[in-house]
């Protein structure tokens, strides 16, 4: 292989790496709120387009954009609660393109938080550009495809959008007019999750030889870099799923003795004085009664001298069930040293939080401290669900490799091998966020092209449904497609992938987190994790979902949360629609 190819690809991948830190950064930026450094994101002939208002062109123009849509830093108003908002830029499918100087990407952009005194849900698609330039990657555009934006208060099912307009004057009209809440859009969204051959990677060269010349060290220190960036951000992946299985001794086994963790306002010192910490929140995987769920998304990750440096975004629920249940959002700042079994954790940061109780919204009240620090006993769960008898407590469901487990690289394996193994992980990740996109518009024909011709569908205790036309047929339960007036929103966070030795096999896990409802009659939150296998059946052929296995964490009505939530089952196979097996595993709902 001509080494101009491996350093192209090399640099495909460096590029997106930096373009998802990129949008990170701007979500992150948005959410201080600092619009004045959000715009600098931007390139100065740059346009931002953010639902119907319209077109505003350079960086000026830009700022003045978003300073309306999330304030500034300080009181919203003379005695008021500062402006929060969250912004997450979940999601991202990117495309560079075929010169490597310009780019496009999809994203999700998943928000709540309280902007003059009102809180609020909002979510939507992102459409950015970018261009490459001499200081990094740089938007260079971005059309904000807002589709709803209701008040806390009642949530999507009393609310039809409330999006303000920004109430300035834009320099172009609106380009694209994209339905709102209880409208739905109709046309699913193009996407292309997998990488493009370069050169001689392409099918008909397949014979060729690949072994590519003896690659230099800085071709070598580039490699590595990116398998450090995955290693760090499926250590990060496994911290979250830890915290939220109670599972204390794999979260501690990531922290070196003298760590520093802080939350809110308290700090502790040294792993010992930070496992009592957590065990008095509850015993080990002793979930019962207690949500502990922590969504983590799109850490911007640094390295330097033996250390990462990672900052990452939050958004939690957590609960003592009967007692309180309250909502987090904030950003944790971890640092990782290098250490002779891998990667250990010498400082954990997320004294930049604020958490509301789920009945008041972030209008009402809010603290930097989370009552989950008093350590406060749920009530007693005393009520099981029908047919839980024998059941696996969803806790105990979710063996997670070993913290220092390395499953993306071997350096012992030639280069090029190490490249095609990093392409197999963004192409994967790429496809499972389709997999969120279409499956939250309803795209039925499109998700379903995302399977191997023998995939399997299992979700809940439905059953298992085999090949792509039972596939296709299970999806009908959940609706024929698009409706007004049915919100079906199937968010994709925390991925770690898993490849096999020989690159043609991959596991997944993913955290899926949902907004479900019709207008003025239901609305819901969903969790749960996916426990998917991907295949490659030929070396150039796409990556495709051979399993997709999808345990439920809870189903919270909208209007009563998590503390009081009603005792139920997961959805149980479909009588009309019957699946081709029974369901591999019986599983029990949050509170259990």
């Amino acid at each position: 292989m001509a080494t101009h190819n491996l350093g192209t690809r090399i640099a495909r991948l460096e590029a997106i790496r930096a373009i998802r830190q990129r949008q990170s950064q701007f979500g992150r930026l948005l959410a201080r709120p600092d619009p004045a450094a959000a715009a600098a994101c931007f390139l100065p002939d740059a346009t931002i387009e953010i639902g119907a208002s319209g077109v505003f062109v350079g960086r000026r123009r830009i700022q003045a954009a978003l300073t309306r849509l999330v304030g500034a830093e300080g009181p919203s108003s003379p005695g008021g609660m500062p402006n929060l908002a969250m912004h997450a830029q979940i999601m991202p499918i990117i495309v560079v393109g075929p010169t490597g100087d310009h780019a496009m990407a999809t994203w999700r952009d998943l928000d709540t938080g309280a902007r003059n005194g009102s809180a609020y849900w909002a979510d939507g698609v992102v459409l950015t550009s970018y261009r490459l330039t001499p200081t990094g990657w740089m938007l260079a555009s971005l059309r904000w495809e807002r589709t709803i934006h209701v008040p806390f208060d009642g949530g999507w099912r009393e609310n039809a959008d409330a999006c303000p307009p920004l109430g300035i004057e834009p320099d172009r009209p609106t380009t694209h007019h994209v339905p709102v809440w209880p409208n739905v859009p109709s046309e699913p969204l193009e996407l292309e999750p997998r990488l493009a051959p370069v050169g001689d990677e392409a099918p008909e060269h397949a014979d060729a030889d690949v072994t590519p010349s003896h690659p230099d060290d800085a071709v070598l220190a580039r490699v590595e870099s990116l398998e450090r960036t995955f290693e760090i951000s499926y250590l990060v992946s496994r911290l979250g799923y830890a915290f939220d299985d109670a599972d204390w001794e794999r979260f501690a086994d990531q922290l070196s003795d003298d760590v520093v963790v802080r939350l809110g306002t308290r700090a502790i010192r040294r792993r010992t004085a930070v496992l009592a910490a957590l065990r008095a929140i509850c015993n080990d995987r002793d979930t019962e009664g207690r949500l502990l769920e922590t969504v983590l998304f799109e850490p911007e990750i640094t390295f330097d001298n033996g250390r990462a440096r990672v900052t990452v975004r939050f958004f939690s629920q957590w609960t003592a069930y009967g007692i309180w249940h309250e909502l987090g959002v904030g950003t944790c700042d971890i640092e990782f040293t290098r250490v002779a079994t891998g990667w250990s954790i010498t400082r954990l940061d997320a004294s930049d939080a604020q958490f509301t109780p789920y009945d008041r919204g972030w209008a009402k009240h809010r603290s930097t401290n989370s009552r989950l620090a008093r350590a406060e006993r749920p009530a007693p769960v005393t009520q099981p669900p029908e047919g839980s008898a024998g059941v696996t407590r969803t806790a105990a469901a979710w063996p997670i490799a070993a913290p220092n487990g390395d499953c993306t690289t071997d350096p012992a394996l030639p280069v090029e091998q190490r490249l095609r193994r990093l392409e197999s992980l963004v192409e994967i990740e790429q496809t499972q966020y389709a997999y969120g996109y279409h499956l939250s518009s309803l795209a039925w024909d499109q998700l379903t092209e995302l399977f191997t011709d023998d995939g399997t569908i299992e979700i809940a205790h439905r059953g298992i449904y085999r090949g792509r036309p039972s596939i296709r047929r299970s999806f009908d339960l959940y609706g024929a497609g698009p409706e007004d007036g049915v919100l079906h929103s199937h968010l994709q966070f925390q991925l770690i992938v898993e490849l096999s030795s020989d690159g043609s096999h991959a596991t997944v896990r993913a955290r899926a987190f949902s907004m479900l409802g019709r207008y003025r009659s239901s609305a819901m939150w969903t969790a749960g994790r996916y426990r998917n296998e991907y295949a490659r059946l030929d070396r150039f052929g796409p990556w495709r979902i051979a399993v997709d296995h999808l345990v439920n964490r809870y189903f919270a009505p909208y209007e009563v949360g998590w503390k009081d939530i009603p005792h139920r089952d997961p959805p149980g196979p479909s009588e009309t629609s019957p699946p081709d097996a029974p369901s591999t595993e019986r599983f029990s709902l949050y509170p259990h």
